[in-house]
């Protein structure tokens, strides 16, 4: 995308059951939206925008359908969808499953470029419909450059702000007349920032592998009002709206915004002795700003949002390498992160008063806490029962609840769980053997069940990686300790 690039090689689908969260939506959300893509000089004929009782299947996939005949390849579709999501689908006056979108896309669908903008509880399993496995590498969709931008991980709940639509809305409004665009980076070190310091939430990001995020292009129409700079100071929680890369500011002394609650804050024993960190220890989980400059054992470059991860060292100053110019004068530590979406994780080192956040600033944190898996694994094994780790997320299956009925289910992932709200079935109580954490779709829950009692679509056995002379058959009584070592060898 060049700087002559037309207003009219830009296709937008706004579908919005938003009803409920009408305070600020005609500024801020889906209807602020549409008003805005109409500002940039979208013509109104390649704008699609259904709301709340507009969204019925038909209608959606009839529109959607409609305008993605006229895209070229030259063109540029956006995609937004914002309201109640569930795992497989999107909670539009009639459920529309994220399979029939992804087909529709993928059939009708010439842009080589698309982006997609999804504001739902569950939003990142709109992406593996669209470009998971089940549409691999074949698919035609993984030649053109798609970027997913979702506000949550799979599986789990979506903030009420309208705060990735406000980034959206930022940018279109704050570019440079001519100028080339900017970088899909840019882009996301901003919106991350923000949606972490607004609702403490976690954006994610999936894109097919031949996206460039370091290039400037017209990702989006924009308007110009103000002229975007790289040293344009940070907007603020009080609504000044500007562009940033850098956090947004508040009085906070350490510069952190003040709804981030829970600082993360290294607290050495004494200056010049080994630092002793009061809320950060080896093993502990935490979030660090994505480097683009790294680069993963499979090539892929870490973009500039905030991944999860695992502290494997912590140094002090005195103690640290002194080849490592950029951290010899301050306390650092070494993790691994992790990008679940793509299967891909970074050894990196980073300096924790400025580089690291803890899980509490994220409301949708994957794991909640170590702790509060731990603290399950122990109740369990006080009767037998045990966490089989090696279950792949995703895998559609039928679930057989204590009222003997099998229910259309999938398997989650153990570190999409928040373990601290896991309650065991009365049923279950004499029990013994592995079990899995299953999502039901049509309630939009999740439970524990014994892997006995869940059967894929095709009537077969899960297939577990843990094999311990049969013990997941759970052929004798397990005591206590042989069911936390039962845990321990399914994680692997």
């Amino acid at each position: 995308h060049s700087r002559g690039m037309s207003m009219s090689e830009y296709f937008v689908c706004i579908i919005g059951n938003n009803a409920e969260w009408e305070e600020d939506r005609a500024e801020d959300g889906d209807i602020g939206l549409h008003r805005c893509f109409l500002e940039c000089g979208v013509p109104r004929d390649q704008i699609i925008f259904l709301k709340d009782s507009d969204t019925t299947v038909e209608k959606c996939s009839k529109s959607l359908t409609e305008l993605l005949r006229k895209t070229t390849h030259d063109s540029t579709f956006l995609f937004y969808y914002g309201g109640h999501g569930l795992s497989t689908e999107f909670c539009t006056e009639e459920p529309w499953e994220h399979e029939d979108i992804a087909w529709i896309t993928h059939e009708y669908c010439k842009s080589n470029t698309q982006m997609y903008l999804i504001d739902c509880c569950a939003s990142a399993n709109f992406s593996l419909a669209l470009l998971g496995a089940r549409n691999g590498n074949e698919s035609s969709i993984h030649q053109h450059d798609v970027v997913c931008l979702m506000s949550t991980p799979p599986y789990q709940a979506a903030g009420l702000h309208w705060t990735e639509v406000m980034c959206w809305i930022d940018i279109m409004m704050n570019w440079e007349e001519n100028a080339d665009g900017m970088s899909l980076n840019r882009m996301l070190d901003y919106m991350s920032d923000r949606v972490a310091a607004v609702k403490g939430g976690l954006l994610t990001v999936q894109m097919t592998d031949q996206v460039d995020a370091t290039v400037p292009r017209r990702w989006l129409p924009c308007r110009a009002i103000a002229r975007l700079s790289d040293d344009v100071s940070g907007g603020d929680n009080n609504g000044n709206r500007s562009l940033s890369s850098s956090l947004p500011q508040s009085s906070c002394d350490d510069g952190r915004p003040a709804t981030w609650e829970h600082p993360l804050r290294p607290a050495p024993a004494s200056k010049h002795s080994t630092v002793e960190y009061k809320s950060l220890s080896i093993g502990d989980r935490v979030y660090v700003k994505g480097d683009p400059a790294l680069l993963g054992p499979t090539g892929r470059c870490m973009l500039p949002i905030w991944y999860r991860a695992q502290i494997t060292n912590v140094r002090d100053s005195a103690a640290a390498d002194h080849e490592d110019d950029d951290h010899d004068e301050e306390d650092v530590v070494s993790l691994h992160a992790l990008d679940d979406m793509h299967d891909e994780q970074w050894v990196m080192h980073a300096v924790p008063a400025r580089e690291l956040l803890s899980q509490f600033h994220f409301s949708n944190y994957y794991v909640g806490s170590m702790s509060e898996l731990e603290s399950l694994m122990l109740r369990m094994s006080t009767s037998g029962k045990f966490l089989d780790f090696s279950i792949g997320g995703g895998i559609a299956v039928k679930g057989r609840w204590w009222d003997g009925v099998e229910y259309v289910a999938e398997t989650i992932d153990w570190r999409d769980v928040r373990w601290g709200q896991a309650k065991m079935h009365a049923d279950a109580a004499n029990l013994q053997g592995p079990f899995t954490a299953v999502y039901w779709n049509e309630e939009g829950t999740w439970s524990l069940l014994p892997l006995e009692r869940i059967r894929k679509t095709d009537g077969s056995r899960l297939d577990s990686q843990y094999r311990n002379e049969d013990r997941t058959e759970c052929s004798h009584k397990l005591r206590p300790k042989e069911a936390l070592l039962c845990n321990m060898a399914s994680a692997g």
